[in-house]
């Protein structure tokens, strides 16, 4: 599957920042979601399966919202870990939970908390 997407509004400095040094961030996400980006300016293009493309799209978009100022690889990192993660997790049977665990609610002082990966 074939998606595209142009980033608007156009910033130069949030391409740059989102696409890395000599697309060095585009190659991660190439690699780590399986899929293959290509870029012309401000238009990309997205080529994989279809759960992996929208992923990486989604994905691309959240980091163009960041990067403001330049992206650094930790945040990369944790980003590319946080969608694989949600990947994995909505490729999982309801039958992976034990009976009744869909009730489950963790009171916190922070609302916001959450698991990273599939394993937490």
């Amino acid at each position: 599957m074939i998606l595209r997407h142009v980033f608007e509004p156009t910033d130069n400095n949030r391409l740059a920042n989102l696409s890395g040094a000599f697309d060095a961030h585009l190659r991660a996400i190439e690699e780590a979601m399986g899929v293959r980006i290509s870029r012309r300016e401000a238009a990309f293009q997205v080529e994989g399966g279809r759960p992996h493309a929208a992923r990486a799209l989604a994905l691309l978009e959240m980091l163009y919202e960041r990067a403001a100022r330049p992206i650094p690889p930790e945040a990369l990192q944790l980003a590319l870990v946080e969608a694989n993660g949600t990947l994995a997790l909505s490729g999982m049977q309801a039958e992976a939970l034990p009976p009744g665990a869909d009730g489950i609610v963790l009171h916190t002082r922070r609302s916001d908390l959450r698991g990273r990966t599939r394993n937490q």
